[in-house]
């Protein structure tokens, strides 16, 4: 009966060339730690779930198994270990290594039943590709406490050999975990995708592309559309790259009244340009029918009680969505007591297109 208050653990097997013997090598080594496994799923091509079936499942290899796991110091009647346990790798089937993979994470997924369940995955030197995918798709589907440990053959001591223990050692390999604050993936091929793209970005820049017409933002083949005072403002501060947009400096010019007065801004190029004017400018470009709500925007943007650093994060919590953990280059930085807003992406790496909204 297994104890109620010991959590429980779960053992996932990928067996070498002796697939038994990889077996007992891993109950072992579980025994030694004192872990007490109440599931064992083997991972493994039929050929070789055939040789656990013949060789631990069937009652002579029961009765073997059974006497290894009372040296282990536990009862074989604890342990939830059947042909049902046993999962067939098929890589030749519809699919390939995408498929089989997909079919691994579905199962690491359902096997821990709660946070108190301990899940170990132990995969022979020799295993071959079930071991491959299997410490794949662990990375993604895993969690901070599940363990990955590699079993190799150990030298056979006196002792080990009288008491008819396999003689094996075991290593842990620390596991990369797919980072909790992403939206878990559905398939092993869209996790790949996605941490190709990040790399990909992290090493060369995708071209930020902003499409007036259709008040879209792109990078790479991410596209996503912002609402139009999202889009307005990701937009003016990508026609001057690198210059920041002081909100302190436009929220002091604002009277009690609600009349604000012209600000000056001297650029790194050496140009000046009045605030609001050029906002206003680059409004009409996108706005051209609504003049008239320039006014009003810019008072809750900008005003006493200024909304642009609310609709600043919106934008980048839109980019994070859409670009994921590739976002950072393309964020707004800065805020009201930082100096104001800027992009700080190169002018090379932004592209803005789309026809004149005025002769639509």
């Amino acid at each position: 009966m297994t104890d109620p208050r010991r959590p429980s653990h779960i053992l996932v097997v990928a067996p070498g060339q002796d697939p038994a013997g990889t077996l007992e090598c891993a109950v072992v080594c579980l025994g030694d730690e004192g872990r007490i496994p109440d599931e064992i799923h083997v991972i493994a091509s039929r050929q070789r779930l055939i040789a656990i079936q013949s060789g631990l499942l069937s009652p002579a290899g029961a009765r073997r198994f059974a006497a290894l796991c009372a040296r282990a110091g536990f009862a074989r009647d604890e342990i939830l270990f059947n042909r049902r346990t046993l999962h067939s790798l098929d890589v030749n089937g519809e699919g390939g290594c995408a498929a089989a993979a997909d079919r691994l994470l579905d199962l690491l997924r359902r096997l821990p039943s709660s946070e108190d369940t301990a899940l170990t995955v132990a995969v022979a030197e020799e295993a071959g590709l079930p071991g491959y995918l299997l410490h794949c798709c662990l990375q993604v589907a895993g969690r901070s406490s599940d363990r990955l440990v590699i079993l190799t053959p150990g030298a056979a001591s006196a002792t080990r050999a009288r008491s008819g223990r396999p003689a094996c050692r075991q290593f842990e390999v620390p596991l990369l975990l797919w980072p909790p604050t992403d939206p878990p993936p559905a398939t092993y091929a869209e996790a790949v995708l996605t941490r190709r793209t990040e790399r990909r970005r992290a090493a060369r820049r995708d071209v930020l592309r902003l499409d007036r017409r259709r008040r879209t933002v792109a990078s790479g083949e991410t596209s996503l559309t912002l609402p139009a005072m999202q889009f307005f403002w990701l937009y003016y501060l990508a026609s001057t790259p690198g210059e920041r947009l002081p909100l302190a400096e436009l929220t002091d010019r604002f009277g009690a009244a609600g009349q604000y007065q012209p600000f000056a801004q001297k650029l790194s190029d050496g140009r000046v340009r009045t605030l609001p004017a050029d906002l206003r400018r680059v409004f009409l470009e996108l706005f051209p029918h609504a003049a008239d709500k320039f006014d009003a925007m810019y008072r809750r943007a900008s005003g006493p009680n200024p909304g642009l650093p609310s609709t600043i994060s919106k934008i980048n919590a839109a980019l994070r969505r859409g670009l994921g953990r590739g976002a950072g280059p393309y964020l707004i930085e800065g805020g009201r007591g930082a100096g104001g807003y800027r992009l700080s992406l190169p002018s090379s790496a932004i592209q803005i297109v789309g026809a004149d909204v005025r002769g639509q």
